[in-house]
C-alpha cells in the first residue's frame, strides 16, 4: 500500500493493473484459506482493492472489516471481527499519546512538508465546524486503523508467529500504509512504524484496543489541528 496514491495518479497503469491482481489474488487466497491466515489476507485485499477504487481511506477500512466480517460468516475459522476494548493503562497510554504531538509538530516546523492535497480536501467551514469536524475525524480514523491494524492483524499474526514479530510485522505494513499520509515520505514511514510498535506493545498488555485507541486518539487529533492551522 504504500505506493497507492502514486498508481493512482494514472501513470502507472501496468503496476496499477498488477495491484488489482493482486488484491484479487489475496481476496480469493483470504477466501480459501482458514484460520488467522486468511482473515489477514481478507482484510489486505478488501483494503488494497477499494484504494485502488479510490475510496476514501476510512471507507477502505470499513470496507475491508466488512468484508471479513461477511467471508468470516461463511467461513468461522476467520474469527470474529470483535476485538475487546482490554484494560486502560494509564501511564504508558500518556506515555504513547504523548511522543506524537512532538513529533508531528517537529516535523512540520524543521521540514515544512507540501500539505496542499490534505488541505485541500478539507471544506473551508468556520472554525466551530472545523474544530468538530476535527474531533470527529481523531474518533473514526483512530479508531478504524486501531481496529485493522492491532485489532485484526496484529491479533491474527500473533497466532502464527511470536508476538514480537507480529507486532514487528503490523508495524512496517502501518507505516508503509502512511508513505503518502500524515507523516508522510521516509521519515513519516519511520516514524509511523516505530510509533505502531509502541501502540502493538500497548494493545498486547491491555489485552484490548481501549489504551491504543485513546493513544491514537491524540495523534490523529495533533494532526486535525494542525491541518486546520493551516487552513486558517
Amino acid at each position: 500500500m504504500a505506493v497507492l496514491s502514486l498508481l493512482l495518479s494514472g501513470q502507472f497503469v501496468v503496476a496499477r493493473a498488477g495491484l488489482t491482481i493482486a488484491g484479487l489474488v489475496l481476496a480469493a487466497a483470504g477466501v480459501m484459506a482458514s484460520g488467522p491466515g486468511g482473515a489477514v489476507a481478507v482484510v489486505a485485499a478488501g483494503l488494497e482493492l477499494l484504494m485502488i477504487a479510490r475510496a476514501p481511506w476510512q471507507v477502505a477500512m470499513l470496507g475491508a472489516m466488512g468484508l471479513l466480517h461477511l467471508v468470516a460468516r461463511q467461513k468461522p475459522d476467520l474469527s470474529s471481527v470483535l476485538v475487546p476494548w482490554g484494560r486502560f493503562l494509564a501511564w504508558p497510554t500518556v506515555g504513547c499519546g504523548a511522543i506524537t504531538p512532538i513529533f508531528l509538530l517537529a516535523w512540520v516546523s524543521w521540514l515544512h512538508p507540501d500539505l496542499s492535497d490534505i488541505v485541500r480536501a478539507v471544506p473551508n467551514l468556520g472554525l466551530p465546524w472545523l474544530l468538530l469536524g476535527g474531533v470527529l475525524f481523531a474518533v473514526v480514523n483512530s479508531l478504524l486503523e486501531e481496529w485493522v491494524w492491532r485489532g485484526v492483524f496484529q491479533d491474527r499474526l500473533s497466532l502464527l508467529f511470536p508476538g514480537a514479530v507480529a507486532i514487528g510485522l503490523q508495524a512496517a505494513s502501518f507505516g508503509l500504509a502512511h508513505a503518502h499520509g500524515f507523516p508522510r515520505g521516509a521519515l513519516g514511514v519511520i516514524g509511523a512504524g516505530v510509533w505502531a510498535v509502541l501502540l502493538g506493545m500497548l494493545r498486547a498488555r491491555s489485552r484490548g484496543l481501549l489504551s491504543p485507541f485513546a493513544a491514537h486518539f491524540v495523534a490523529d487529533l495533533t494532526i486535525a489541528l494542525l491541518v486546520i492551522f493551516r487552513l486558517r
